[in-house]
């Protein structure tokens, strides 16, 4: 007897020991295996609780053949909670003993009646009985159900037996729990890696197309998710920008102002994302089933849209990631939410660092005032291509007493609309550049000279009466033509066009001169 007690408060502490050094599935096997030595049943089934499809599915068996046929049959949620598991039949706390004579037996579809391999003992234990105990976290939610027949001694357990029959699942419920947890650490860990290197390949992306394709690849796979979609919204509809993994499955063209109304709805928010139907994102064209990943019940996803919003100062959506089918068939938790958020706010990061760098490479290669390349830009003109080209240089005469007469704003606005006027007339492979002050150049790929000759007189034609709402003197413009071939030096090139300007000033100005 002392034996049979030292051996079960070692069963006890090495459930314990199972809980802090062992996986998820290692401590199941431990419980079911303390319960069969332990607490003397030769039947001990564990029915795992999935809370992706809210049923029970058989995960463990200890027992003869017969009972080894029930691994990985389900049984619904109802089923066990409502009629096995019912107050009627508890006889310990979060212990039932099912009789033969229930009722319930007729509605079970996987069970099995194990053969008495002993002579059945009068008022003693029945094959066809059964006990159930259930296993919950500390918050009251399901782990599983054990399933326990056979006992040993050939008797139904008396209340000693059932108090160690019920300590033993209280630290198999705490075990499991600690496993559990242990588990979903871990998940988050990794995901939380994943979101790391995510955010050195965002800071390493030189483009917005290849931040948000980097992003979808973080949400799809690595961040549990099977497909991703990312929109641009300017607060009533919007265009996707990156998609991954929608081949099979229809996308909307834009997200329209019914979705951008729900994100006023707070109380739908969690994590700073909101869960919807992916009817009210996509429509109804989509079919019965969506989504890939549908679970049941209440954890489960169910063709839902998992939509996280980022909004400009003005609390209007510029932003919104649109995703769906998480891997593991549940709705996102919190947590999971999270840290989709935090991917994405490292996301919209790494777009306005592109932006502003985008901006100052901008800047510093183009004049601020006309938008035109600017003298620092000459060295990035290509030079290959074309055996000819054909380079220009301009300069407004006498732009001096325009400014003195009329003032620097109207002289602004003079050299504004001269560079509007060069881009009317480039080509989509010209370079129109401002020099600086006054001077402006064309390169012109590809165009010998009597063509630039041709857009030069254009030019010069135009600009008295481009020029008279803004003066009321006749402003023109002297030019300076030459003609480059791949191998000769941009500034070599430029100097014979300066100097056929200078000829073209000096022979009355508003003429075009080459050399």
């Amino acid at each position: 007897m002392e034996d049979d007690a030292i051996g079960r408060i070692d069963a006890l502490v090495s459930l314990a020991r199972s809980a802090r050094e062992d996986n998820v599935d290692e401590v199941l096997r431990t419980v079911v295996e303390t319960v069969h030595s332990a607490a003397g049943f030769e039947i001990v089934v564990f029915n795992k609780y999935q809370p992706a499809w809210d049923d029970y599915e058989v995960v463990l068996v200890i027992g003869p053949p017969d009972a080894q046929a029930l691994m990985h049959t389900r049984e619904s949620r109802e089923m066990f909670e409502e009629q096995l598991v019912s107050s009627q039949y508890e006889i310990h706390p979060g212990i039932y003993f099912v009789p033969r004579s229930a009722e319930v037996w007729s509605n079970l579809d996987n069970y099995v009646i194990p053969s008495p391999n002993r002579p059945t003992i009068p008022g003693g234990w029945d094959p066809e009985d059964a006990l159930f105990v259930q296993l919950r976290n500390s918050k009251g939610e399901p782990l599983g159900i054990l399933s326990i027949d056979e006992p040993r001694s050939g008797k139904m357990p008396d209340s000693s037996e059932l108090r160690m029959l019920r300590a033993i699942c209280s630290h198999a419920e705490q075990s499991l729990e600690n496993a559990q947890d242990s588990a979903q650490a871990e998940r988050v860990q990794n995901r939380m890696t994943q979101l790391l290197g995510a955010s050195k390949r965002l800071s390493e992306c030189q483009s917005h197309r290849e931040a948000l394709v980097t992003a979808c690849e973080a949400l799809v796979p690595r961040l549990g998710f099977e497909r991703a979609a990312i929109y641009f919204g300017d607060g009533d509809s919007s265009l996707p920008l990156a998609i991954a993994n929608f081949d099979e499955v229809a996308i909307a063209k834009t997200l329209e102002l019914p979705v951008f109304e729900l994100f006023r709805d707070h109380t739908r928010e969690v994590g700073g994302c909101w869960l919807v139907p992916a009817q009210t994102v996509h429509g109804s064209a989509h079919g019965e089933f969506r989504s890939r990943r549908n679970g049941a019940g209440r954890f489960g996803w169910s063709d839902d849209v998992l939509l996280a919003p980022v909004f400009d100062g003005d609390g209007v959506p510029r932003l919104v990631f649109a995703i769906e089918d998480p891997i593991d068939h549940l709705r996102p938790t919190e947590i999971e939410r999270e840290l989709v958020r935090l991917l994405i706010e490292q996301t919209d990061a790494a777009l306005e660092r592109i932006t502003l760098r985008t901006r100052l490479e901008y800047l510093a290669d183009h004049d601020s005032s006309t938008g035109l390349l600017n003298r620092r830009a000459l060295s990035s003109i290509p030079r290959e291509g074309p055996a000819t080209a054909a380079l220009m240089i301009c300069d407004l005469d006498h732009f001096k007493a325009v400014n003195d007469t009329y003032g620097h704003e109207v002289g602004d606005a003079v050299i504004c609309r001269f560079a509007d006027l060069l881009r009317s007339l480039s080509r989509e492979q010209d370079f129109a550049v401002r020099l600086g002050g006054d001077e402006f150049m064309m390169f012109l790929p590809g165009t010998n000279l009597q063509q630039a000759q041709s857009v030069a007189e254009r030019l010069r034609v135009a600009m008295p009466p481009l020029m008279s709402p803004l003066v009321s003197s006749e402003v023109t413009v002297s030019i300076g033509l030459t003609q480059i071939d791949p191998s000769e030096h941009l500034i070599d090139a430029m100097r014979r066009a300066d100097s056929a300007l200078y000829a073209a000033k000096k022979n009355g100005r508003n003429q075009i001169a080459s050399n």
